[in-house]
């Protein structure tokens, strides 16, 4: 079993690049809360369909057991399942991090692994973690999920200038960001690393109502300045602006996409019958399709 704990804080495409492929005004705002919302939705469906994430974000894989450590002249009868080995495989690559490994142990009390006694593994197209060298997997409760193991997820960021320091930020909505002479753009992608105030340290975000000297975070598609009310007390901090490393021609195909759905209604509307997903874009999507597992 599986599900997103948190969920990614921009997206691969924003408003502007869907204004372009449709033709729209960049004044005309009319149409902005729709393309927003299928923004989202495409990016949704392509990670579905192609088995894999696009943005970072955080999953999480639970399970009724940690698997057994299996020796190698039994492996040839494991099928290849989530419980490879002694591995957990870790769906929707590519597998950044591991936030946690959690576990109900015999008594019924949750646990954390210390970091030590797993080690991660990238290698594959599918990302797994294992006991480290001399370490079994511990013993759980014998209940539904008693395993959990959390992880980021998703195509990473790339820094593209030197971090920015920050001298303040405010607890309010929306939040104000201080950074004498930052140089950043509304929209520009930016990497916070926060103390004090931790629910941005780690994350991307889009400028927003930027002044010279301040600006706001945006999520999504650079679409509304966030609050900061309850992300803790600002104490340090810098800010990076960065680019996302999501293939261009997987950005393209979300385009195409976005801007087929905001065709599609009015013309199904009157009657013109069009595919939901144009084959072409499907074709694109698969070149960066991951296999099913068994």
């Amino acid at each position: 079993m599986m599900r997103v704990i948190t969920a990614p804080t921009v997206e691969p495409i924003t408003l502007a690049d869907v204004h372009s492929q449709l033709g729209i005004p960049t004044i005309d705002t009319a149409t902005d809360t729709l393309i927003t919302r299928r923004i989202t939705e495409a990016r949704q469906w392509a990670e579905d369909y192609m088995g894999r994430a696009i943005c970072t974000q955080t999953q999480e894989v639970r399970m009724d057991d940690f698997p057994p450590i299996i020796g190698v002249h039994e492996r040839a009868t494991i099928p290849n399942r989530i419980h490879d080995y002694d591995a957990i495989k870790l769906p929707y690559p590519d597998l950044q991090s591991i936030v946690s490994i959690k576990y109900i142990d015999i008594d019924g009390i949750e646990q954390t692994m210390t970091a030590s006694d797993y080690v991660v593994d990238t290698y594959g197209y599918i990302g797994a973690v294992r006991p480290a060298y001399g370490v079994s997997w511990p013993s759980v409760r014998s209940e539904a999920n008693a395993g959990r193991v959390q992880y980021k997820c998703g195509y990473g960021v790339t820094a593209i200038a030197t971090a920015k320091t920050i001298t303040g930020a405010t607890n309010a909505t929306p939040g104000v960001f201080t950074s004498a002479g930052h140089g950043f753009a509304d929209g520009d992608l930016i990497q916070l690393a926060t103390t004090g105030m931790t629910t941005p340290n780690g994350q991307t975000y889009r400028v927003y109502a930027k002044a010279t000297d301040t600006f706001q975070l945006a999520n999504l598609s650079n679409n509304a300045g966030l609050s900061t009310v309850s992300w803790g007390t600002f104490a340090t901090g810098t800010a990076t602006r960065v680019q996302l490393d999501v293939p261009d021609l997987m950005r393209e195909a979300l385009i195409l996409l976005v801007g087929h759905w905001t065709n599609q209604q009015p013309q199904s509307e009157s009657g013109v019958m069009l595919a939901r997903v144009p084959f072409a874009v499907r074709d694109i999507f698969d070149k960066f399709s991951i296999p099913r597992q068994a």
